[in-house]
């Protein structure tokens, strides 16, 4: 007998993973998503600190140019009460006080008037403002316009130098209460007890003064400054560090 034509059935295994290899997998897909956890958290971090320090910087330029036109544009006249009386200074400051206070010209767009104006810069609340009064001499003490400089300062160190000097508080004695300083110091401190931008010192000159350059002044230093122009005490020597050395040992 003839059989029908013979059907031939195609089988098609079709193989799988085994454990090891599924769990090689997952080993590896977990170290690619910890590497890239890893990365975002950091880059999000970079980004924030990017950020604080852009914000830092915009409000210690801000400070600077309001502080800058007012204190080039300050005049030499003493200070009003509100009667209008003159007093004896023409700037104040007094002993470990938070504030600095004198009379300068307004600025009119561009330019500044002859218009004056009595300025008062302060720290209270933990926030550094400038305070613009109307007048030079207000009868309202209430009466003014404020802009908030910097938040969260913790302390706030003024220095006033009459060009040979540095002094905590102004006026010093008789002669300088008839004068206004020729540099103003600003420093300003975070709560977290860090300093604001950089340098941590703000430094200004009124009127026609040059700010000093710091640094060591002896050619004997190992850190003799050659552009400085003012010794700040930071000269270091070959035998300082030998006699730091032998200190230890004994």
């Amino acid at each position: 007998m003839n059989s029908g034509p013979s059907l031939k059935k195609n089988r098609q295994l079709t193989n799988g993973f085994t454990l090891i290899e599924v769990l090689i997998s997952l080993v590896i897909l977990s170290i690619i998503a910890v590497i890239t956890s890893s990365f975002l958290q950091s880059s999000i971090a970079s980004k924030e600190m990017v950020f604080t320090k852009s914000s830092q910087t915009f409000q210690f330029n801000l400070l600077a140019d309001a502080l800058r036109d007012d204190v080039t544009n300050a005049v030499n006249i003493p200070l009003l009460d509100s009667r209008g009386e003159a007093q004896l200074e023409t700037f104040r400051s007094s002993l470990n006080a938070d504030s600095f206070t004198f009379i300068t010209k307004i600025r009119s767009g561009k330019t500044f008037s002859n218009s004056l104006v009595l300025i008062e810069y302060q720290l209270r609340d933990n926030t550094f403002t400038r305070k613009q009064f109307y007048t030079p001499a207000p009868a309202d003490q209430d009466e003014f316009s404020e802009t908030i400089l910097f938040d969260k300062v913790k302390n706030m160190t003024l220095q006033f130098s009459d060009g040979n000097a540095w002094f905590n508080f102004w006026p010093v004695d008789v002669i300088t209460q008839r004068k206004i300083p020729t540099l103003i110091k600003v420093i300003l401190d975070k709560e977290n007890g860090e300093s604001y931008g950089s340098p941590s010192s703000v430094l200004f000159a009124l009127g026609n003064a040059v700010c000093p350059v710091y640094g060591c002044l002896d050619t004997a230093a190992l850190n003799y400054d050659a552009a400085a122009d003012t010794d700040d005490g930071s000269c270091a020597y070959l035998c300082d560090v030998y006699v730091a050395s032998a200190s230890v040992t004994a």
